[in-house]
């Protein structure tokens, strides 16, 4: 099975998780002192938020999909932020995960 046909399968549409994980590197060069586990959070939350809320968004407000694809992954990548903070702390005490780029 390759990876359009899973993507298919599983509603995800390439364009749209595109999109989001662009809104999610602008947050990225926004927010210049982001940490590296925090930076992937960002950009994972993005493309999420967008694959799946963008979509519906977009053809209920009449804009085009791509567009409202990337705002909403900066949302998204802006509103997962803090929940990756906090996990870091209260799991890794604050400290980068070893590895991490």
């Amino acid at each position: 099975m390759a990876l359009g046909d899973l993507m298919d399968a599983l509603g995800i549409s390439g364009a749209n998780a595109f999109a989001g994980f662009s809104g999610g590197i602008v947050h990225i060069f926004w927010y210049r002192k982001t940490k590296p586990f925090d930076a992937m959070g960002a950009l994972a939350g993005g493309a999420l938020t967008a694959m799946y809320v963008g979509e519906p968004v977009a053809v209920h407000a009449g804009l085009p999909v791509g567009l409202v694809c990337f705002f909403i992954g900066l949302a998204g990548s802006q509103a997962i932020a803090p929940i990756i903070s906090m996990i870091r702390e209260r799991v890794l005490g604050g400290k980068t995960p070893p590895g991490a780029p």
